[in-house]
């Protein structure tokens, strides 16, 4: 099929999150780039931060603010799909 709409199966590890990790989520604008994906683009569309007790603080659009939101609920969220974890 058509390379920018090919889905990658992608299944991050939450276990060992630590403070501060950046969680990508799956969006129709932008890419990642890496080498985790070779020839791929993985489109990331939105970015939140794991405040280290179970949280992810990211802007939600809806509300129009920065929240903290359980990271069980958002994983649970079908437009918020995180394909990818990240430590820096």
């Amino acid at each position: 099929g058509d390379s920018q709409s090919k889905r990658i199966p992608l299944t991050p590890d939450f276990s060992n999150l630590e403070i501060g990790d950046l969680l990508f989520m799956r969006g129709h604008q932008g890419y990642y780039n890496d080498i985790f994906f070779p020839d791929e683009k993985i489109y990331i569309g939105h970015i939140g931060v794991y405040d280290g007790e179970g949280n992810v603080i990211h802007a939600r659009q809806s509300v129009g603010k920065i929240i903290s939101q359980p990271l069980q609920e958002l994983i649970r969220m079908p437009n918020m799909e995180i394909v990818l974890v990240k430590r820096y």
